[in-house]
């Protein structure tokens, strides 16, 4: 529990040198000469200055000792101390000390503070080895930049200048002459007047829960160990007029910082180094169920099952069991998080999680079983509580599995476990998911619960063996892909003969047809057509007569839906499953075309620069109709391919008239474009709602929150070129400035990874495989739980806190899309193969195979196996045979980059390779490549 602690007045005493502390004073200074200084405190004497109070949370103290401000406390929590500011356009200079732990967003700063919600910090950092890092906070959102490299062991000055449209973050180890401009921002609206207070120490708010608290006071959920801060100094005075106002181009871009050190050191980013920079997501869930069925549960991170019960109102409302074992039922897990926990063999939708009690080990293993694995059949958890007693002495342990909340109303099974020393015993048990009051727990015998966990086992063996297979050196991308599609299933559900694709679990409990699109979309690119084809037809059904599609995420599902037919057939060649959808697809395009008619019609005098756009609710967290490049573009690209596929199918006539729509439409988007293109900062930028800019005045101009993971929709859509001067513009405005977190799409400080897959997808496009794997990394370190798989919507990387999101079905489904890109992609009339595959896969006696990856061009399979030992590889390609590609690349990221000096296919010289490529022709059967390195 953090509290409030207030020094009153008569318990001060002044510090030895203390210039300024009366309103009178302060105002003679502004009167005096620029560098005259209102306030100096060197921390002399025993206590604190008059002026100041000590703010801290429970347990933490603040003392000066021999010059220096001495404040102990855990990570993460507030402690700090802060005075009365009371003027505008001031200079802040304090002098940092090295201490112990800096606890990311409540490391020890200097901070300017209006209001909950709206200040400014600066501070230094020990993750990485040691930078300075800045915070501004407004809106109730927060913007988080780590800045340059610093020596940890060095004491710095640190600096905020405080001008009238601007503020400079600047520092200089202490002895160095210069002060280094470190950030520039333009001044936010919310931090107009003068601060409130100026703060020392550490401390954090947003303004909202859970982080409300005013002046900083607020603590982190999770406290870390006790940390020291010291300050040596602190000075106030005027900003110099000369430095009042931003000057041309000063505003410095907030690069990926973190990122950016990863890339320049050599190789290709590594899992590990990735992974260790912030903490994992703090909040864990793991769905479990059965394909298809409309009921699923979920493992909390404390180890209990999240179910279905009814409350006295007749409504449905979760209830928690839970497993409790000993004398006096403690929870497993103690009630805490329970960290140890994978799922059988690695990806099966079986959890197993650990735990210990004293000498006893508990292992409790949970599944959804329905009887045949029905989705029509009740839906049960399964449950096994083993305990093993470690002891040297005999143990009888009570153990139970009951709601807590509301004991035995529900039913409960209980029992004793007779243990002998190192001996174990096991509780088994279902629990009806849909809860009936005093009959819902059943305890079982063993062969009943090894008869459901063995059907479960075989269901999902099978069921995930088919279609497209990958077997890649990494173990954690080699177990993922198989939880992803098991994940994404569970979140389907069968309701009123129709199969829904839900976002969530618990959760999202609705189809969001833009997140369903994608889903059908990589399931076809995964070979599992019957599934995409199952899941469009849903969308189908829900499509209105006039042809719209609006469900749930706006004009966006309309596009991806007409984009994601055309995909299956792309990936099928099923001309008879096309001509049969043809008359709902034509009504879809037909839609677009009328209504972009009734809006030009609307027009008057000279036409705006969204002439020829559709103004529609853009997606599902905004409701008021705009004008949006992205689900205008998709809209677009959806049409375009329905008009090749449908002219392939021999549908002439609506083929023509669509295409030529489409031709009109991609001509108005583009010159929307072009006139929409402003300049910022001495770069080219592309608002996505051209009339309002409306995302990027929310971030007062920067590439962060909706405008960053909106952005890269539009890149996923494949409307621009990859050199077009838009596409250049939305790229370089999120890498350079702050739209990027390791490499994935910042969101509110964080990263919502799955939305940034087209930004991760155009570096592979701009041939930048690093910048691609650099992203697929922190999806896998940041967007998921990491021994799970269970991917969630939103992270907030500096803290690990994330929503409870999880397991998310488009993060799932960006993921395997991720994965797919890395293996296996298309670029045209080309097929490449192992575009962005980690130079660190092809060690020696590594290899990389793919099978049944459903192409455009037919299925395609491959093996490469690395002799790096011998400076060789030898790969065997089963191209496909559907539809001829221009060249089939086959792409070598060799461990050491060296160019490729002689190939063979089939044993015989081939010449068409340059560094790192082979390009194989289209038209041979399988073949058997050998490629050496050796001069």
């Amino acid at each position: 529990m953090s509290v409030r602690r207030t020094r009153p007045d008569a318990a001060r005493v002044a510090a030895g040198r203390v210039w300024g502390g009366a309103a009178a004073l302060l105002a003679l200074a502004w009167a005096q000469a620029h560098a005259s200084a209102m306030l100096v405190d060197g921390f002399d004497g025993t206590s604190l200055g008059r002026d100041w109070t000590a703010d801290m949370a429970l347990g933490s103290a603040v003392s000066v000792e021999d010059g220096r401000l001495h404040i102990t406390a855990r990570e993460n929590t507030f402690a700090h101390i802060e005075r009365p500011v009371g003027s505008d356009l001031i200079t802040v200079s304090a002098l940092w000390e090295p201490g112990t732990g800096t606890g990311a967003s409540w490391c020890s700063s200097v901070f300017l503070y209006w209001a909950p919600g709206d200040w400014v910090q600066l501070g230094v950092l020990d993750r990485g080895g040691g930078h300075y890092y800045a915070v501004e906070t407004g809106g109730g959102g927060t913007t988080e930049t780590d800045l340059a490299a610093c020596d940890l062991t060095r004491r710095h000055w640190l600096r905020i200048e405080l001008g009238r449209d601007v503020v400079r973050y600047q520092a200089r180890p202490e002895g160095h002459p210069q002060w280094r401009t470190l950030r520039v921002i333009g001044r936010p609206q919310g931090l107009a007047g003068a601060p409130k207070l100026l703060v020392l120490g550490k401390g954090y708010g947003r303004g909202t829960a859970p982080y409300a608290a005013p002046d900083l006071d607020n603590d982190y959920a999770d406290p870390g160990p006790v940390v020291e801060a010291w300050f040596g100094e602190v000075r106030v005075q005027p900003t110099p007029a000369s430095r009042q106002r931003l000057r041309p181009g000063e505003i410095t871009p907030a690069s990926d910082v973190e990122g950016d050190a990863i890339l320049a050191r050599p190789g290709d980013p590594v899992y590990d180094e990735v992974a260790s920079v912030f903490p994992p997501l703090q909040h864990v869930r793991e769905a479990l169920g059965t394909k298809g069925h409309p009921d699923e549960f979920a493992v909390t991170e404390v180890g209990s099952l999240e179910l279905m019960g009814t409350n006295e109102k007749g409504e449905s409302c979760a209830v928690y069991a839970q497993a409790c074992i000993g004398a006096g039922l403690r929870p497993f897990g103690g009630g805490g998080r329970v960290g140890d926990r994978r799922l059988l063999e690695g990806y099966m939708p079986v959890l197993i999680a650990k735990s210990t009690d004293g000498d006893l080990e508990l292992e409790l293993t949970v599944f959804g079983h329905s009887e045949g694995l029905s989705p029509d059949a009740p839906l049960w958890a399964y449950v096994r509580l083993q305990v093993t007693n470690r002891g040297a002495q005999p143990a009888t342990v009570p153990v139970r599995l009951d709601t807590p909340d509301a004991p035995g109303a529900w039913g409960a099974v209980e029992g004793q476990l007779s243990l002998a020393a190192g001996g174990s015993d096991a509780l088994h048990a279902r629990i009806a998911y849909r809860l009936v009051k005093g009959a819902s727990f059943e305890r079982i015998d063993r062969p009943c619960y090894d008869a459901a966990l063995e059907e479960t086992r075989a269901f999902w063996a099978a069921e995930l063996g088919r279609g497209m297979q990958i077997d890649v050196p990494d173990a954690r991308l080699a177990e993922a892909w198989r939880a992803w599609l098991a994940y994404n299933y569970i979140d389907v559900d069968q309701m009123n003969g129709t199969f829904e694709p839900h976002d969530g679990s618990g959760f999202y409990e609705a189809v969001f047809a833009y997140s369903a699109a994608r889903y059908a979309w990589v399931l076809d690119q995964y070979g599992r057509h019957d599934d995409a084809e199952a899941y469009l037809a849903t969308l189908m059904a829900h499509q209105a007569p006039d042809g719209l599609l609006d469900w749930n995420s706006g004009l966006l599902d309309h596009g991806a839906y007409l984009a994601a037919l055309a995909e299956h057939y792309r990936l099928t060649g099923n001309t008879e499953w096309l001509r049969d959808v043809a008359p709902k697809a034509v009504a879809a395009c037909d839609w677009v075309t009328r209504r972009r008619l009734v809006e030009r019609g609307r027009l008057t005098g000279t036409p705006p620069v969204t002439y020829g756009l559709i103004r529609w609710r853009p997606y599902c967290d905004y409701f008021e109709p705009v004008y949006s490049y992205v689900h205008n573009a998709y809209c677009c690209v959806g049409m375009e391919r329905l008009a090749d596929g449908l002219a392939e199918a021999g549908l002439t006539r609506d083929a023509q008239r669509i295409a030529a729509d489409a031709a009109l439409y991609r001509r108005d988007i583009m010159a929307s474009m072009r006139r929409a293109l402003f300049d910022l900062r001495g770069r080219q930028v592309l608002p996505m709602e051209p009339d309002t800019h409306r995302l990027l005045k929310a971030t007062q101009y920067r590439p962060k929150d909706y405008y960053s993971i909106i952005a890269p929709i539009l890149l996923e859509a494949h409307f621009l070129p990859t050199e077009s001067a838009e596409a250049r513009a939305l790229e370089s405005f999120l890498r350079e400035e702050g739209g990027t977190i390791l490499g994935a799409c910042e969101f509110g400080g964080g990263i919502d990874h799955a939305y940034g897959y087209g930004y991760m997808e155009h570096q592979l496009r701009l041939g930048r495989p690093e910048r691609y794997i650099l992203g697929l990394y922190a999806s896998l370190a940041y967007g998921m739980s990491r021994e799970t798989y269970s991917g969630v919507e939103v992270t907030m990387l500096r803290t690990g806190d994330n929503a409870l999101t999880l397991p998310h079905l488009y993060s799932g489904t960006h993921q395997l899309m991720m994965l797919r890109t890395m293996l296996v992609r298309e670029e045209g009339d080309d097929l490449i193969l192992c575009d962005a595959a980690p130079r660190d896969w092809l060690a020696p006696g590594k290899h990389i195979e793919v099978r049944g990856a459903e192409s455009h061009f037919g299925v395609v399979s491959f093996r490469i196996d690395s002799e790096w030992g011998r400076g060789r590889i030898v790969a065997t390609v089963d191209p496909p045979a559907r539809r001829r590609p221009s060249s089939i690349v086959l792409r070598l990221r060799v461990p050491e980059p060296r160019p490729i000096v002689s190939v063979t296919v089939d044993g015989k010289p081939w010449k068409r390779f340059d560094a790192e490529c082979v390009f194989l022709p289209a038209g041979l059967g399988p073949v058997r490549v050998e490629v050496d390195y050796n001069r």
